[in-house]
Parts: C-alpha cells; structure tokens; sequence
C-alpha cells in the first residue's frame, strides 16, 4: 500500500524581506504544531515481529522470519545513526541551536531504536508500490485513506497514476462491492510468513501459503 509534498516560494519578492522571514517562520511554526500533534496520536506499538517479546520470538525461531528481522535491524540501527546526525546538523545550522521537534517530543523518542522501528511498521504496512510513476523504478507511496483497506486475496482491483505515470493516484476495482460491505484490496499473492513480517497478521488456509524445505550437503 503507504510521492512526498513538495513545496513552492511563496510570496510577493517585493515585499520587505523582514515580512517574508516572519511570515515563513509562521508556516513552519504551524506546520511543526501540526506534526508534534500527529506524533502524538500515533501507535508506538506494532503487531509485526519486529515489535515481538523474546518468548515470542522463539516461536518463529528457524524460520524465514527470523532470519529477515536479524537481517533488518542493523539496517534501522544505521537509521537511528542517521537521524542523529541529522539532528546534530539542524543545530549547528539552527540560529537558537536548539533541540528541534523530533528531538523534543517524548524525550526525543522518534530519534530511538523504537521510532525507528514504528517508522519502519508504519511504511510497510500501509504502502503502495506505484509501477507508473514518472521514474523508471516502483515507487514507494502512502496513500491515506486508502491504505486503510484490508487485504482480501479474492479481491481484483489495480492502482495507477494514468497512462504517462503523471496523473493523480487511481485506485480502481475490478469487481462490484455488494451493498454493506467494505471494499478490498489485494496486498498480492503473499504467504504467511510475508504478510506477518510486513502487515502483522495471517490468513487461515492461505491459498498462497507454501513450505520453505532448506536441504544441506552431507558433511
């Protein structure tokens, strides 16, 4: 399933410079409000393995999904790496060289291993892969709204940004939605292990559910 916004100069250029600062200082005062009070609303906690007790984890032990979460963490520990960084390089740019919103909210938590990980839940499980977007690769997408509709592997529908890739995001179903119920998506033809790993949850008699056998060399 979840293009980044983009911003544009706003503002008459003969305006006095001082009015443009202030009026820019504004925007970014709100847009920070804005933020400070979705983070606020957001789950810290995910269903993923990612988010799993050692006890839990033991369960899957052995299996492709434990081997894609160790293969993963040193990936968001770079990214925990990164974010400080980050930091450090908004200070020593910001005038005040204070701590900046990401910093300061619940005890600059979304700069820890656990925002790192809410980030990497978050992004999985509701993004789209958009095959005609104007770039050559499948872009990654969030979609609000629609990335709130659940998987159904019977469910036929397609998503697009038209035929050049530059239209708005369509998402279309192939099939009728009988009255009182709510639409579908399909996430593809994904085993259990793929959808607990991205999404959380499984499906029982999953059609497209299969064994992974591993067969070793003799000694």
């Amino acid at each position: 399933m979840t293009p980044r916004p983009s911003s544009q100069h706003e503002g008459n250029p003969l305006e006095h410079p001082h009015t443009l600062v202030n009026k820019r200082h504004v925007r970014l005062r709100m847009r920070t409000l804005a933020l400070t009070a979705c983070c606020c609303c957001c789950v810290v906690r995910a269903d993923d393995p990612f988010w799993w007790t050692e006890d839990e984890s033991r369960l899957v032990s052995c299996t492709r999904v434990a081997r894609a979460v160790a293969a993963y963490l040193p990936g968001l520990e770079t990214v925990c790496s990164w974010a400080a960084r980050l930091e450090e390089l908004r200070r020593e740019a910001s005038p005040s060289g204070g701590p900046g919103t990401l910093a300061l909210y619940d005890s600059g938590w979304a700069l820890s291993a656990a925002g790192a990980r809410w980030a990497r839940s978050t992004v999985w499980s509701r993004a789209f892969s958009v095959h005609r977007l104007s770039c050559a690769a499948p872009a990654v997408a969030l979609v609000p709204v629609l990335d709130m509709i659940d998987h159904s592997p019977d469910a036929e529908v397609v998503w697009h940004t038209g035929p050049d890739g530059s239209g708005p995001f369509q998402f279309v179903p192939l099939m009728r939605t009988p009255a009182g119920r709510p639409p579908a998506n399909n996430y593809g033809c994904k085993t259990n292990d793929e959808l607990l790993l991205a999404y959380g949850f499984l499906m029982p008699g999953n059609p497209a559910d299969h064994l992974h056998v591993a067969v070793g060399a003799a000694a």
